[in-house]
């Protein structure tokens, strides 16, 4: 697996919010509405939201990944 580096941004009904992404994995600066995030793979958040119905943005995250 490629290491992954960059920027989450997720988009709700109710809050916009986002995470930085290093080694796959959610950690440093994240928004306190998804702080329960860290530590999370990229694929947990991707299917996480999807589950939600939230709207998700990788800003170099993950190149192959992307839908």
């Amino acid at each position: 697996m490629k290491a992954a580096t960059g920027l989450l941004w997720i988009n709700a009904l109710h809050f916009c919010a986002g995470a930085d992404v290093s080694g796959g994995i959610v950690i440093g600066a994240i928004a306190p509405i998804i702080s329960y995030m860290r530590g999370w793979e990229i694929e947990r958040v991707r299917s996480y939201c999807l589950a939600k119905r939230w709207e998700l943005w990788e800003v170099g995250a993950d190149p192959a990944g992307l839908r």
